[in-house]
Parts: structure tokens; C-alpha cells; sequence
């Protein structure tokens, strides 16, 4: 699986992730009910989270990936926050005004926690330089050895050529 279709098929996901998250908010403002709302909004996350690491074990390291993670629990917050606004939600009772700022806070607060593990911890076997010295390393030995093999292919013509 190429780089390009993880990219998009990460995007999609993320699209659709927005779009259950922003149906499931309004569909938990819509209720009186204020169960599991510090919760709910995590939901659409966590099914991102497993989407990308089904992805391709190549690019898992992605750090746009991460990003992507941060940036969606921070619009589920802006969301729920709109929200709750919107929907006159804070003028009520303290416990539910605290579910509702909690629902919103849990999504910022998953995102950041995923980022930084993700950044910091995940690809934790290898030096980040000393990746880089043997890519460049392994780039520039099979640059020699395409020389080489064009160098070789140059003599046999020579050779054929004035052999007829």
C-alpha cells in the first residue's frame, strides 16, 4: 500500500470520524439525559485511532497521523462546546453544565495524550539520525550499483559493436 492511499484513506476516515462526532453531540444535546457524556465524544476518536493503525505497518509512524488525532478531539471540543452554547445547555444544573465541559474537555485531553505518545514513544527502537545516516547510506550504495550496472552495459555495447 503506497503512501498517497493511506493518505486518503485517512482522510476519508477523518471526514467521516467528523461527521459521526458531530451527529453523535448533537444527538447527545438533543436528550436531557447526562450519562456517559464525558465519554461519547471519545467514541468517533477511538474508532480513528484503530482505523489508522490498521493502515499499512510502513507509514504506522506517521506524524501527520498524530496531528490528525490532536486536531479531531480539539473540533470535537469546539463542537461540544458550540454545542452546549447553542443549545442553552450551561444554564442549568452544575452536574450536567460539568458533563458537558467534561465531554468536550476528554476529547482535547485523548487527542493530546495519543499525540504525545504517538511522537514521542512509538517508534522508540530507532535513533531518528541514525535511521536517517543508513537510509542515506543504503540510498547511496544502490545509486554506486546502478552505476556500476550502467557502466557495465556501456562496455558490453562497446564490445558487441565492434565484435560484428
Amino acid at each position: 500500500m503506497s503512501l498517497d492511499i493511506v493518505r486518503v484513506n485517512l482522510r476519508r476516515m477523518f471526514g467521516f470520524c467528523i461527521f459521526i462526532g458531530f451527529l453523535t453531540i448533537y444527538l447527545f444535546y438533543q436528550g436531557d439525559s447526562g450519562k456517559y457524556g464525558f465519554w461519547i465524544a471519545t467514541i468517533p476518536m477511538a474508532i480513528y485511532i484503530l482505523y489508522g493503525y490498521q493502515q499499512s505497518k510502513k507509514y504506522m509512524h506517521l506524524p501527520e497521523f498524530a496531528d490528525s488525532v490532536y486536531y479531531l478531539g480539539f473540533i470535537f471540543t469546539l463542537i461540544a462546546l458550540l454545542g452546549a452554547t447553542y443549545f442553552e445547555k450551561l444554564s442549568g444544573d452544575p452536574k450536567k453544565t460539568l458533563t458537558y465541559f467534561g465531554m468536550a474537555l476528554s476529547t482535547t485531553i485523548l487527542g493530546l495524550v495519543f499525540r504525545s505518545y504517538h511522537m514521542q514513544f512509538t517508534d522508540i527502537d530507532a535513533d531518528p539520525v541514525e535511521k536517517a545516516r543508513e537510509d542515506l547510506q543504503k540510498e547511496v550504495n544502490d545509486f554506486k550499483s546502478d552505476i556500476e550496472d550502467l557502466r557495465e552495459r556501456k562496455r558490453s555495447f562497446r564490445v558487441g559493436k565492434w565484435n560484428d
